[in-house]
């Protein structure tokens, strides 16, 4: 299949043990992964999934027979071994770090620097056949430079957000995150809300899910567009005109717009939305030009100081481009204004199939506010890192009848090692993935 071959210009993530490291196929670019510098040219014409030897700085294909380290052979190990005797010292390697360096300097090759930390080390045979299988295994990861090139999915992307700092997903853990996705009920042709100040991790997912088809409507907050994992993924043309921004501050608009037609008989509620919508999309762009007049002639003695250097600087930028790249900035924006206007029309006929909210912020209000633009017997699913929050959107909900079958979950998850005779928990793990709140939207009337 040639989507799986790799191209210049495809997106890719590269796998080094438990580091990940995403980034674009580039012919002559260096990079640096695990204090390793190499060159991505030797990735172009490759598949996904292959396995790859760093020497020289360049990435050779390297045989699955040579490069997996197999399983030790538990039968017949002596037991009469023990590490208890042995001592940590950096005198038990005979070798030391610079000589190493000189080693790999001089092209020796990672196998070879293997066998030579065990032939100098004091305590290896003194070692159990456990600890020994595992110092090799642990040399071998350290000097074979062995990176397996993969295609980006959802899971490979949360793995690098967590391995590289917890914090910027709001420490989400990934069977937090794997509920999350299966609460909302996202099939294809589904129209999603989602509320998403954490890098827009659960906006890319949905994408990937709905495959193109359907909506994902990304409510922000002050038209601050979060959406740094979308260039994560290798999504298509077709999925990425499915993704919709709407500012969070205009619901109050479109709030008071639905509770005017309320008073109103079925038939005129209809048409007024109907008629409203489409005079708005018809003139998208002659709003939008009149909003930029409105900008650059607006009165800048009322406008902090710092939003008048940010006007004059992007006044001087604009002269500076040229009149073609002035038309696709302006065909930009007025795309971008239509597909606001879909959005509110969505919004508006109370088309969303489910809610998503994983927010820094305090979810009751953005909850309470997003309820009125849901029909029942949808799916709704809040994250928070701690559960106070949504106790209080349980209650809030539950008193106002809009929901049914509420549940405050938190997930208890070990990761488990799983080898012969070795069988444990990971040594190291987290505490605490976050707190989930679901339910299905219900009539209060």
């Amino acid at each position: 299949m040639t989507e799986n071959v790799i191209k210049e210009g495809t997106r890719i993530i590269l796998q080094k043990g438990d580091d990940y490291k995403s980034c674009i196929v580039q012919k002559d670019s260096l990079i640096r992964m695990a204090k390793v510098r190499f060159n991505l040219s030797g990735l172009i014409g490759t598949k996904f999934g292959t396995l790859l030897k760093i020497e020289n700085e360049n990435l050779v294909v390297h045989s699955e027979g040579q490069t997996e380290i197999q399983p030790m052979d538990i039968q017949g190990c002596s037991t009469d071994r023990s590490n208890k005797e042995l001592v940590e010292s950096d005198e038990n390697q005979k070798i030391k770090q610079e000589e190493i360096q000189q080693m790999k300097d001089s092209g020796m090759k990672g196998e070879q620097i293997v066998d030579k930390l065990v032939e100098n080390s004091q305590t290896f045979q003194n070692k159990t056949e456990f600890s020994q299988d595992k110092y090799i295994k642990k040399k071998k990861q350290k000097h074979i430079l062995l990176v397996r090139v993969l295609k980006p999915t959802t899971r490979l992307v949360f793995n690098l957000f967590y391995n590289r700092n917890p914090a910027d997903i709001g420490y989400m853990r990934v069977d937090t995150y794997s509920q999350i996705l299966s609460f909302a009920n996202l099939i294809p042709g589904s129209n999603i809300g989602i509320i998403d100040t954490y890098r827009g991790l659960l906006v890319a997912a949905a994408l990937e899910l709905l495959g193109g088809t359907g909506s994902v409507i990304q409510l922000i907050p002050d038209n601050i567009f979060l959406k740094d994992c979308l260039k994560y993924y290798n999504l298509s043309e077709e999925s990425l005109e499915t993704h919709y921004h709407y500012n969070i501050e205009n619901l109050a608009t479109l709030e008071a717009e639905i509770n005017k037609d309320d008073t109103l008989d079925p038939m005129g509620s209809s048409a007024t939305t109907s008629t409203n919508v489409a005079d708005m999309e018809c003139e998208s762009s002659d709003n939008l030009v009149i909003d930029d007049n409105q900008s650059a002639n607006g009165n800048d003695a009322t406008k902090p100081e710092t939003e008048i250097n940010n006007r004059k600087r992007k006044r001087v930028e604009r002269q500076k481009k040229t009149p073609e790249e002035l038309e696709a900035e302006r065909a930009q924006r007025v795309k971008n204004s239509i597909k606001r206007k879909k959005a509110q029309k969505i919004l508006l006929d109370k088309d969303l199939d489910g809610l998503i909210i994983s927010s820094k912020f305090h979810p009751t209000p953005l909850l309470m506010r997003m309820l009125e633009f849901i029909n029942p017997s949808r799916p709704v699913v809040i994250y928070s890192q701690h559960q106070e929050p949504l106790i209080d959107c349980y209650m809030k909900v539950k008193g106002s009848g809009k929901g049914v079958n509420l549940q405050l979950t938190e997930t208890w998850y070990r990761e488990y090692q799983v080898l012969p005779q070795r069988t444990h928990p990971a040594v190291r793990m987290t505490g605490n993935g976050g707190y989930l709140l679901t339910f299905t939207t219900a009539d209060a009337s």
